[in-house]
């Protein structure tokens, strides 16, 4: 009796089944990873909403939504509305210099020492989990503050994402955005829309936008990385005015509250150097193609882009 062997493929048959194999990861693979980068969306957009929503919390319980630290007026304001008891020493220590003395403008008003001046990064970072349950020291940055304070905690920050990695080292730190490389969440007041979209090639005083953290330079709020700075979003509705600056035409997203940025997976802001004069969601007149993917706390859970009907 013949004993049979069993028959192997051949290398034709082999070459013909990698190629099928080879195919279908072709056709599979970016589904895959669209699959991926749409969940990673999801996860940021939801982030943002968390943040929004303890801000928001903030409010509630203060009575006004934090500021950031662009302007000393507003910061007062805030300060004597919702910590009335704080002790002198407290407040004044973000105007003092290393030698303690009291830092004013001409006019005698009080003035950042910019040492001590939070960026739209750590001012997020600093309200939500850095305010204490002691009325007198409610930011625990005097010397005469208790050795142990209680903080209260609006959001319960990932330590390993909330790092101080500017060049101030005042210990304040920001929070890096999921799946967004190395950048951070910007948190901007609407009491500083108005300021962070000035800029001295459109002729006005000041080159300003929100600053997150990295290699930030102090004494100008100036980083050097054009992806660690931002402006505030515009709406394309228009407003009673005149002037030839599209700030002055149009509202600003979320007029009267505040905006969460995030530069997306790209990990670019956007940044637009001297023009356009604003950016407009949600037609997406002036963006630049970093900004296709970044998303906010009021583009609805998706990525800019995906509002103007059209990719960039």
């Amino acid at each position: 009796m013949s004993i049979r062997h069993p028959r192997g493929f051949t290398l034709v048959e082999m070459l013909v089944v990698l190629g099928i194999i080879a195919i279908l990861a072709a056709l599979l693979l970016p589904a895959a990873m669209g699959a991926v980068t749409r969940a990673r969306n999801t996860a940021i957009a939801m982030e943002i909403d968390q943040l929004a929503s303890a801000i928001e919390a903030y409010k509630q319980d203060k009575g006004d939504y934090p500021p950031n630290f662009r302007n000393e007026q507003v910061f007062l304001r805030h300060v004597r509305k919702c910590y009335p008891r704080i002790a002198n020493s407290e407040w004044q220590w973000f105007f003092t210099d290393a030698a303690g003395s009291l830092l004013t403008y001409p006019d005698g008003s009080p003035k950042f020492n910019d040492n001590r001046r939070l960026d739209e990064g750590e001012a997020l970072v600093f309200w939500l989990s850095g305010t204490t349950t002691d009325p007198r020291y409610p930011f625990g940055v005097s010397s005469a503050a208790p050795a142990s304070l209680s903080y209260k905690k609006y959001y319960e920050f990932d330590e390993s994402r909330a790092v101080d990695e500017d060049s101030d080292s005042d210990t304040f730190r920001s929070y890096k955005a999921k799946f967004s490389k190395d950048t951070y969440y910007f948190y901007i007041d609407s009491r500083s829309y108005e300021q962070l979209a000035q800029f001295k090639d459109a002729g006005d005083p000041l080159d300003s936008y929100a600053v997150a953290e990295e290699n930030v330079q102090p004494d100008s709020m100036s980083p050097t990385d054009e992806n660690h700075c931002i402006r505030p979003y515009w709406s394309d509705n228009q407003r009673p005015g005149t002037g030839s600056l599209a700030r002055a035409l149009f509202k600003p997203m979320n007029p009267t509250t505040f905006q969460i940025l995030c530069a997306g997976q790209d990990g670019e802001t956007g940044f637009p150097g001297v023009e356009p004069d604003v950016k407009q969601f949600p037609s997406g007149t002036g963006y630049t193609k970093a900004d296709r993917d970044n998303i906010t706390n009021f583009s609805n859970g998706r990525r800019l882009v995906d509002s103007t009907g059209k990719e960039k």
